[in-house]
């Protein structure tokens, strides 16, 4: 049986996401139209419930960066590790309310599920990721987000799903798809073509490849206090920031 080959010498060598920071737009801040909003004026009332938790070391990251050609993105990125990210979203709309709850909006659970989710969300609050439970009631300039317990393709374990697009004045529904399109992510097609011309040009070299990997890569980038405002996650009534 003949495969087509999964490298080619006319893939190109080079790592396309890296090569994508050199002319990225700089990313975007919470608008300052949200500065007298509800969410804005909760944050203010209730700094205990809204960190920016990161492991990230970003003075040294941004050290690391100096040399970077395009240094307008650089800034923006490190301004949002302290600050946390705005996702791209317009939220001035006048037609979404202050308060949302889609928490409802979610499928029965066994008690298995239950339990995984509620394990989840303590391990979240330990790492310093999730508050802890504000009450009962959703705050002004607050939304709450269905969450899901799902199996594990080919296992028996559970992954845990907070969906952003589910109900009414869902999150995503806030974010233009089109301004978060552009990025492309390294694959197995530039790893390739990247060893072949190592080869060509060092034939004699010994090479070593090695894989690594950051383990919740997503959960290691904070998001805003405006934005989480409308990460507000509900379990057995009680609620917390995301």
């Amino acid at each position: 049986m003949t495969r087509t080959p999964v490298w080619s010498p006319t893939d190109l060598s080079f790592s396309p996401t890296a090569r994508s920071s050199e002319y990225a737009e700089p990313v975007p801040t919470a608008p300052s139209y949200l500065a007298d909003s509800d969410a804005a004026h909760t944050v203010a009332n209730h700094p205990e419930l809204f960190k920016i938790i990161t492991p990230i070391n970003v003075d040294r990251f941004q050290d690391l960066l100096a040399d970077h050609p395009n240094q307008p993105f650089v800034q923006s990125v490190c301004r949002a590790l302290r600050e946390g990210f705005w996702p791209w979203a317009d939220a001035s709309d006048d037609s979404y309310p202050s308060i949302n709850d889609n928490s409802m909006r979610t499928c029965a659970k066994s008690q298995a599920q239950e339990q995984f989710i509620e394990e989840q969300l303590d391990e979240e609050i330990r790492l310093g990721r999730v508050s802890q439970s504000f009450g009962s009631d959703l705050l002004p300039g607050m939304y709450s987000v269905p969450m899901h317990a799902v199996p594990k393709p080919n296992s028996d374990k559970l992954r845990l799903v907070v969906d952003h697009t589910a109900g009414d004045y869902s999150l995503n529904s806030m974010i233009d798809s089109d301004a978060i399109k552009g990025t492309k992510l390294d694959g197995l097609h530039s790893l390739g073509a990247s060893l072949l011309e190592f080869r060509r040009e060092h034939p004699d070299e010994k090479l070593v490849l090695f894989k690594s990997d950051v383990s919740q890569a997503f959960r290691r980038l904070p998001m805003h206090p405006l934005w989480q405002a409308k990460q507000v996650l509900t379990v057995r009534g009680q609620r917390y920031v995301d």
